[in-house]
């Protein structure tokens, strides 16, 4: 468990999970198909992002499609129970006649080691604490206002006002789960989605 660092100067407010325009479900994605009616995402910086649990790791990339420059997918995070996130899909027909999301490009792709659910916990539980400068922020422990609460020195986004608190969340609460989930940059890029918007297309860092 790292030591509490005091807050920065300025913070940027977190977009939520719960955002259905940037994280949409399956069946709010447009179809990569000519079909008739008004595309739900047609501006050029519309930023959108599916998130996914895994549930059956036979998935196949074909290295043939992906350009030189392309990183390389961690196969090694395809588990069934862990996260994918994947940037701007949209639904896809496959021959077989099931549907799904192509990617040809794995760069657009992310794998974090973290359920669904516990994904969105950890956001929501940011976006509840963590806001810009001069608002009151809340211990993630005992839910305590405090303007003087202090971050935790390993993620930077979980705070507490004391370090009885810190320990009680690190140890019976979670928060050693979320902080090790915390510490992947393209994870916490994901949580600041909307940053820059309409200005470049977002990609993850790493």
């Amino acid at each position: 468990m790292a030591y509490v660092t005091t807050p920065s100067q300025a913070e940027e407010r977190l977009t939520s999970f719960a955002d259905t325009w940037r994280f949409p479900e399956f069946e709010k994605l447009d179809s990569d198909q000519d079909v008739a009616g008004t595309p739900f995402y047609d501006e050029p910086g519309d930023r959108w992002c599916l998130l996914a649990e895994i549930t059956d790791v036979s998935l196949c990339f074909a290295s043939a499609s992906l350009p030189a420059t392309a990183r390389v997918l961690d196969t090694s995070k395809l588990k069934i129970g862990h996260t994918i996130a994947l940037l701007y899909p949209h639904q896809h027909d496959f021959l077989d006649g099931t549907q799904g999301v192509r990617v040809e490009d794995v760069i657009t792709c992310r794998v974090f080691p973290v359920k669904l659910a516990g994904l969105f916990r950890i956001n929501s539980d940011l976006c509840a604490y963590t806001g810009p400068l001069g608002t009151l922020k809340k211990c993630h422990s005992c839910g305590k206002e405090d303007p003087s609460v202090v971050k935790c020195g390993r993620c930077g986004l979980y705070y507490y006002c004391n370090k009885d608190c810190q320990t009680l969340e690190w140890n019976q609460k979670g928060h050693k789960e979320a902080c090790r989930a915390l510490k992947d940059p393209n994870l916490r890029a994901l949580f600041k989605i909307t940053v820059g918007e309409g200005e470049h297309r977002f990609q993850f860092p790493r």
